[in-house]
């Protein structure tokens, strides 16, 4: 569980692309071999794949863009 405590951590960085690539491959072999850590990875791409394609659908205010 505590590996798991470290990945979750981790999980944004990672879904970002923004860790190196020594975290980038520990955290792979984790969530291949973690069913828990497997359903977060898939339902958080899920929910960052919604997000985008709902806000691509808007445009920002006039007065934002300025």
């Amino acid at each position: 569980m505590t590996e798991c405590r470290a990945v979750v951590h981790l999980l944004g960085a990672y879904l970002d692309g923004q860790l190196d690539a020594v975290n980038m491959l520990e955290i792979e072999e984790h969530v291949a071999a973690c069913e828990d850590c497997r359903e977060r990875v898939e339902l958080d791409r899920a929910t960052r794949a919604t997000l985008k394609r709902e806000l691509s659908k808007e445009s920002a205010p006039d007065g934002m863009r300025a």
